[in-house]
């Protein structure tokens, strides 16, 4: 007699295929049995069904088998092609990066600022970084031996470890991403992985030219003096952006240089343009050096609300600065224009 689980699971197949019974005896192979014991245990199963001394229970014990089983899908990781690359800092002040395509994913997490009285985050997570791949099922905090971050694809190499919770040796995630945005990925992975030296930058030559969305970007930089104080950074080659319609604010950030070293300013400059550039929503066109002040140009698209979100998950890992922000439209970047021209003059003369 076959047992009433290995009945269940045959049920559905075989009644496809009552009237089939060649059919059904392909099926009954499958499983291991024979049509007769099929038959047996077929008349048995429907007997009891309907004897009303049995109260229901055979056919509650059959009800799972008696309709379609849902398709579970393997989340299992395997190698993938992300189709959207998202890198934000939440609202708990943890850095996230996500690489997602459909039900696939991977999810890594750090804490920016870890708070010495949390106990779980200083004696056991220790600066390492939270995986998650697909599934809460494959999660880890570590677990990699290496990180290897190159122009198309991030590699992860687990360790003994990781390789028993991923149920893989390596995972490789592809993607396609501007300049820019591979430009604040690496950037941002190196402030997640840098209390653990497991992240293998290849460190691509830094492409300044590309066209996105259809629109041309030369965003390489060039530099003049206009006096001993007066010395401008400048891009050049962005002149054609203005009449894309897509900046029209301009947002003007000061800083008083009193107190600032060059190289932490440097390191401001360094983050908004990673942070504020990655998906060309914002271009910096400018920075100019004076005695008392420098001062960053920024032509943007964002609203004010999401500038200001995106100004602090740029400078979250360096120290304060003495910052004064100041706006107006300027749909014909009318600055910019102007300190151009200087450019060119003195670029011709």
């Amino acid at each position: 007699m076959l047992p009433i689980d290995k009945y269940g699971t045959m049920y559905l197949a075989m009644n496809a295929a009552i009237t089939n019974p060649g059919e059904q005896q392909k099926i009954c192979e499958q499983y291991g049995t024979s049509l007769a014991e099929w038959n047996e245990a077929n008349a048995h199963y429907m007997a009891k069904m309907s004897d009303v001394n049995d109260m229901g229970q055979t056919a509650m014990a059959l009800a799972k088998y008696m309709m379609p089983q849902p398709v579970v899908e393997d989340d299992s990781p395997t190698d993938f092609t992300a189709s959207e690359v998202r890198i934000y800092v939440n609202e708990h002040n943890v850095q996230m990066v996500e690489l997602v395509n459909g039900n696939k994913h991977v999810v890594l997490q750090s804490t920016v600022h870890v708070n010495p009285n949390d106990e779980f985050l200083t004696n056991y997570v220790q600066g390492r970084v939270h995986m998650s791949v697909n599934d809460q099922g494959y999660s880890i905090y570590g677990g990699v031996t290496k990180v290897e971050l190159f122009r198309d694809k991030l590699v992860f190499h687990f360790d003994e470890e990781g390789k028993e919770r991923m149920k893989c040796d390596m995972l490789t995630v592809s993607f396609n991403i501007s300049n820019p945005k591979f430009i604040y990925l690496e950037r941002t992975l190196y402030y997640m992985y840098r209390q653990h030296p497991v992240l293998h930058l290849t460190r691509p030559p830094r492409e300044t030219k590309e066209t996105w969305n259809g629109i041309a970007y030369d965003l390489s930089w060039d530099n003049f003096t206009l006096n001993d104080d007066f010395r401008v950074n400048l891009r050049p080659h962005i002149d054609h952006l203005p009449a894309t319609g897509k900046y029209s604010q301009h947002v003007i950030i000061t800083c008083k240089n009193e107190g600032v070293s060059e190289d932490l300013f440097e390191s401001f400059c360094n983050e908004m343009i990673s942070v504020f550039e990655a998906d060309y929503e914002t271009i910096v066109s400018m920075v100019i050096y004076r005695k008392e002040s420098n001062q960053m140009y920024i032509y943007t698209q964002l609203s004010e609300q999401d500038f200001m979100k995106r100004v602090n998950e740029a400078l979250c890992y360096i120290p304060q600065l003495p910052l004064n922000f100041s706006g107006e439209n300027d749909p014909t970047w009318h600055n910019y224009m102007e300190c151009r021209k200087d450019y060119m003059e003195k670029k011709n003369g």
